[in-house]
């Protein structure tokens, strides 16, 4: 895949993954609120995961897990891989919302 598409979806991915885990210093729900609320996700999944983790009541990590895959399937996406999202990742606070600006202002 080009460099030009590749990048973005992964760093889609990534900031997903932040999302549903949070870092090490906490969560980053509210930065993904603030920075992305009218972000156009690439990826289609990407956008309605996104939209499942910001219509939920908490950023539990655990109730995150326990509630997107029944929520996705609600929502027409039955058959979604959802485990990439909780794989770990090494992203701190800091990192995760640099990612995050980097998506806002278009890659």
């Amino acid at each position: 895949m080009p460099e030009n598409i590749q990048r973005p979806l992964e760093t889609e991915r990534f900031v997903l993954q932040a999302l549903c885990q949070g870092t090490p210093e906490g969560p980053v729900r509210e930065a993904g609120k603030n920075l992305l609320k009218d972000y156009r996700w690439r990826e289609p999944l990407h956008q309605l995961v996104f939209e499942v983790l910001m219509s939920l009541p908490t950023d539990s990590p655990i109730f995150i897990r326990d509630q997107l895959a029944p929520r996705l399937t609600r929502r027409g996406f039955p058959d979604v891989e959802f485990e990439d999202f909780f794989k770990p990742h090494s992203l701190s606070r800091e990192q995760a919302e640099r990612l995050m600006r980097e998506l806002a202002a278009g890659g």
